[in-house]
């Protein structure tokens, strides 16, 4: 251990901890409004409603035969927040439970300070505590994971990588994000797969599930290492008792027999979006911006403002992809879905030989699998990649190839983060500033340079062993 490093690492820890703690009084993103929204709810009108109508009426309407999105509409609850510059003032809760316990628990310390909660900045320094915490153990997951095998300078350094990272510190607190706590989940669960412990880990799997869905992308991998180093008994062990935990989890729901509505909800949001692309630097954001700039020019536009993106062109019009074909009538959703699992497919079976002295690959592989779901499917969210950043980070030490990805999808993601939400409603109320700043073309290199970033990481990671 150098000691040097350890004493000059302990202020770097200090100025991160010290810029979430200033940092956090901003107002982020309208998605900062939603988790108000919801502790606000719960003290006015507790918890179990906050999904929806119980049980009866939702079987009442699956017996009549209504589709789920017209059940969902009918029994959801609307739950009122401060709309600010957003155009819709009511939203709903689309996570399981895990997502809105922390939330609850940092709405009542604010409580003790204003009983009338008003939504102010200190209310989302309270909200921003949620990530916070998720962050600062994250980053001590990371020291624990490297020290382990590469010694306590490489632990200090991948867990500095992650702390002081900007992209991190951009998603929360200054836009407001709550993705920390699902990658700390899903980090977690590569963690306990990696030491052999693969219970733990398939409890870890379902908690990230139960706090977003974006939990879910990596468990393709631990499926695949998990039956490919344990029995299947050992598998369905732990099945099992991930599936106790997820029922303890929703356990207040399923006693108030209001579970129909709150999967429901989870499985809408699970649902591939109806847009090509949403706001992602992806190879589908190249093919929408080219309909976008010719649909813009039809409308009369000057050619050359509309293809350097200029505000009022509709330049990131949202396309519907059931109405997009590629190939002649090929849908759209379809070739990203099948490029998608194709990709999956030779991800999960190079996964399952892994060698046991090499398991950080594990960790390069979940993020990978985060990655391609990014680059290959239309309809994904701007903040959907969040999950691969500590995965990536740990991945970074071990290899200067990994380094490299590390560096290149943080920089992509960084700059997506800049155009599309910019530096939050401080600064900017508009969902996103590319219009206003002509900067819509940047978009298209942006795209093929993150898609390059993940060519080089899935293809090295093919011949890495």
């Amino acid at each position: 251990m150098n000691v040097t490093f350890l004493i000059l690492s302990l202020p770097l820890f200090a100025l991160g901890l010290f810029v979430r703690l200033a940092l956090g009084f901003l107002w982020g993103s309208q998605d900062i409004e939603f988790w108000k929204s919801y502790g606000d709810y719960f003290y006015k009108n507790g918890m179990l409603g906050i999904y929806g109508a119980p049980d009866r009426e939702s079987w009442k309407l699956i017996r009549e035969g209504i589709p789920i999105e017209d059940r969902v509409a009918r029994t959801r609850t609307w739950i009122p927040y401060a709309a600010m510059h957003y155009p819709r003032t009511e939203f709903w809760l689309p996570h399981l439970p895990l997502f809105l316990y922390p939330i609850l628990g940092v709405t009542a310390l604010y409580k003790k300070i204003n009983p009338y909660i008003p939504n102010n900045r200190l209310f989302n320094f309270f909200i921003n505590l949620v990530p916070l915490v998720a962050n600062a153990v994250l980053t001590g997951l990371i020291y624990f994971t490297v020290s382990q095998t590469l010694g306590v300078n490489a632990g200090l350094l991948a867990s500095l990588l992650y702390w002081l990272s900007p992209l991190v510190i951009l998603n929360a607190p200054v836009l407001g994000f709550m993705d920390a706590p699902t990658a700390l989940l899903s980090t977690t669960a590569l963690y306990f797969l990696t030491v052999g412990q693969l219970t733990l880990c398939y409890v870890a799997l379902a908690c990230a599930i139960a706090h977003k869905a974006q939990g879910v992308f990596v468990a393709p991998i631990i499926f695949a290492v998990g039956f490919a180093r344990y029995s299947v008994m050992d598998n369905l062990i732990g099945w099992a008792v991930a599936a106790v935990a997820m029922l303890i989890i929703i356990g207040p729901f399923v006693i108030a027999g209001r579970v129909i509505i709150m999967f429901e909800l989870f499985l809408l949001q699970v649902k591939q979006a109806q847009y090509i692309n949403a706001q992602v630097f992806n190879p589908w954001f190249v093919f929408q911006y080219k309909l976008n700039v010719e649909k813009a020019i039809e409308q009369g536009f000057d050619p050359a403002f509309a293809r350097a993106g200029g505000r009022d062109t509709n330049w990131f019009g949202h396309l519907f992809v059931k109405n997009v074909k590629i190939f002649g009538n090929f849908s759209a959703a379809r070739f990203g879905e099948i490029a998608f699992l194709t990709f999956t497919a030779v991800l999960v079976w190079k996964s399952t030989l892994i060698p046991l002295d090499r398991s950080w690959l594990i960790y390069f592989a979940g993020g990978l699998e985060i990655y391609g779901y990014c680059m290959l499917r239309t309809g994904v969210q701007v903040n959907h990649y969040f999950c691969l950043v500590p995965l990536f980070t740990i991945a970074a030490v071990y290899s200067p190839v990994c380094a490299i990805v590390f560096a290149g999808s943080t920089f992509c993601f960084i700059l997506q983060d800049l155009l599309f939400y910019g530096i939050g409603r401080d600064y900017n109320p508009a969902i996103t500033i590319l219009s206003e700043l002509k900067l819509g073309w940047l978009g298209i290199p942006m795209s093929w340079l993150n898609f390059a970033v993940f060519l080089l990481g899935f293809v090295w990671f093919l011949f890495a062993f």
